[in-house]
């Protein structure tokens, strides 16, 4: 097993690499794409030409603010990883959303159908192209756990270059496979394998502090009171801020993002929440009858969870990035993938510059 990375930038340079590396044309590879130089009507172009090339290879590719190679976030760039395989067989499929209702068991149904899920999976893929399908995938995350507890899983949200952060604005995020593209859905990939040994971390940068709370009203995606108090006003009095303080959205998703909450039963891997103040300025939910001020996460949150805040610890990172690091010394491996939160190239660069010295010499990607 092996995986070859390369930061486009033309055809020409993408064939001498294919020649230089001895890859094999009519052979099978995953091959992952990362750009965040193409756009929807564009990275169809690309999709064709590496086809041409390795027309037996299955694709799965996202729109991103940056790419993760030689140890470094890097951005305004397209990287290609192609991984080979010695006994093994990949599947991808593309899944288009048309309904704004989309649930889990939909993602779950579309994702277990459209790649074969079964016993000797061992890999599966995932990303979607919206920050809107996050709950959803969340909730499918737990059927996949619950039928097929074998299976390891990777991947995320996409976003772009020219828009890193989520809004309520127009998605130009995108995602896709070999076979086609959608801004409104997601792509997912499935390794096979009887010999692929596959194993899976999480490198996390908060730590949960006082006592634990409980949601009592969840609404999709709204966290409308917590211990029987408007959510809002339960964040505030616990931070001792007021949202109306802030002039910019941004210094908001600062605070938010710097202190998130993290379900009891889930460790201190955290769950982002944020504020919408539904008016002129920002609004994250178009509902005409939504006009207060709202919590909101992407996780799946429920009514009756028990949740507690957390804050963004730096030395708390360094302990757990160097548990996975021993962890991994022990688990020698062909090849690493990984995926990041964008706060890591925004409010904690000097922790991802750090945090990911330790695979400089590896081909993570």
């Amino acid at each position: 097993m092996k995986t070859y990375n390369l930061l486009y930038s033309s055809e020409s340079q993408f064939e001498e690499f294919l020649y230089s590396n001895f890859i094999e044309f009519n052979r099978e590879y995953l091959i992952r794409i990362h750009t965040c130089i193409h756009y929807p009507e564009d990275i169809i172009e690309l999709v064709n030409m590496i086809k041409k090339f390795l027309p037996n290879s299955k694709i799965i590719g996202s729109s991103t603010s940056a790419v993760i190679l030689n140890g470094k976030i890097i951005p305004k760039k397209c990287l290609i990883s192609i991984t080979e395989f010695n006994q093994a067989s990949v599947r991808t499929c593309i899944f288009p959303i048309k309904s704004p209702d989309v649930s889990g068991s939909m993602f779950f149904d579309a994702i277990s159908s459209g790649v074969s899920l079964n016993e000797n999976s061992k890999l599966l893929i995932t990303f979607a192209s919206s920050f809107y399908t996050s709950r959803a995938i969340s909730d499918c995350i737990d059927r996949i756990n619950q039928n097929f507890p074998n299976i390891q899983m990777l991947g995320g949200v996409a976003n772009h270059g020219d828009r890193p952060m989520p809004d309520s604005d127009e998605v130009i995020s995108f995602v896709f496979n070999e076979k086609g593209i959608t801004q409104n859905g997601i792509a997912s990939a499935v390794i096979d394998s009887n010999s692929l040994n596959v194993s899976s971390e999480v490198v996390y940068v908060t730590e949960s502090v006082g006592k634990s709370y409980t949601v009592t009203e969840a609404d999709n995606m709204i966290i409308r009171s917590i211990d029987g108090q408007d959510t809002v006003e339960w964040y505030q009095n616990i931070l001792g801020i007021n949202f109306a303080d802030f002039e910019k959205n941004e210094d908001i998703i600062n605070v938010t993002s710097t202190f998130p909450i993290v379900k009891k039963n889930y460790g201190n891997i955290p769950w982002l929440i944020s504020y919408s103040p539904q008016n002129d300025k920002f609004r994250m939910f178009s509902d005409e009858n939504e006009n207060k001020p709202v919590m909101y996460t992407t996780g799946n949150i429920k009514t009756g969870d028990k949740i507690k805040i957390a804050y963004s610890s730096m030395q708390h990172t360094i302990e757990v990035c160097q548990d996975v690091c021993d962890r991994l010394k022990d688990k020698p491996s062909d090849a690493l993938f990984a995926y990041s939160c964008i706060s890591r190239t925004t409010m904690f660069k000097n922790c991802a510059d750090w945090e990911f010295t330790p695979f400089k010499r590896t081909n993570l990607s």
